[in-house]
């Protein structure tokens, strides 16, 4: 089976790296402007195993090992140490800074646990992926979730996060539209979440213009508020002025 290769960075996935068969592309979405990230983001610094003292023995192994150089899976495999659902996550809690070896002990773990990753393991291969700007990796991660109906409010929690702190608002907001084919509800909850990914990297006025488009849409609550409120007050003691956005539905 020939595979369609994208280079994405410095990084090659392939359209089955994530999930054990293909499977067609998530709805596409749509761009609402910003060009790549790389350019204008710097990457952030992630934690690795060497800075947590108490991770479990068998955790450590492989996490160590999944950061070598390739191939590390001959010595995986060579080991004989069993691996759990729990191994997982832990080894890719410390691989952001490891997006390409994640994928790969992510695979190897999957054929070793019968293609039966917990939710959370694949939420944290597409956080890995998002804050590495690995954004169409990241979906394929997402519509092989989708397969399994794993996609969860989680999941786009960390799809808002990981745009936002691009400095790509626009498609944070797109993500947002497409939560109904992911079987996702466009209710308060994910309106929350999404004003809370886009505030805590200070792009308010594009949390605040969503809000006021769509409030008759989806009703925003009292936590909606608080957190624009929040922002808002503190963009104005920090520049000693007014927000950029208007607050006159407040």
């Amino acid at each position: 089976m020939s595979l369609h290769r994208k280079r994405h960075g410095d990084i090659e996935y392939s359209r089955s790296t994530l999930g054990k068969r293909q499977h067609h592309r998530s709805p596409s979405l749509p761009r609402r402007g910003g060009g790549s990230a790389a350019s204008d983001h710097r990457r952030p610094s992630f934690p690795s195993y060497q800075e947590v003292p108490d991770l479990l023995p068998r955790s450590g192994f492989y996490a160590r090992s999944s950061h070598l150089l390739p191939p590390f899976e001959s010595s995986l495999d060579d080991s004989g140490v069993g691996i759990s659902s729990e191994d997982v996550e832990e080894v890719l809690k410390l691989s952001h800074s490891h997006p390409a070896s994640a994928v790969k002990f992510f695979r190897w773990a999957g054929h070793r646990l019968q293609h039966r990753h917990s939710p959370y393991s694949w939420n944290l291969v597409v956080d890995l992926l998002g804050k590495n700007l690995l954004f169409d990796a990241m979906w394929d991660a997402v519509h092989s979730m989708l397969a399994e109906g794993l996609v969860s409010l989680a999941t786009f929690a960390s799809i808002f996060s990981s745009f936002a702190a691009a400095r790509r608002p626009a498609d944070a907001l797109a993500a947002f539209d497409t939560l109904p084919a992911h079987g996702v509800p466009q209710d308060v909850a994910a309106l929350n979440s999404l004003l809370s990914a886009l505030s805590r990297e200070n792009l308010t006025a594009s949390a605040y213009d969503f809000l006021h488009q769509n409030q008759h849409r989806i009703r925003p609550d009292a936590d909606s508020y608080a957190i624009l409120l929040r922002k808002l007050r503190e963009r104005a003691r920090n520049r000693r002025g007014a927000p950029e956005c208007s607050t006159k539905w407040f």
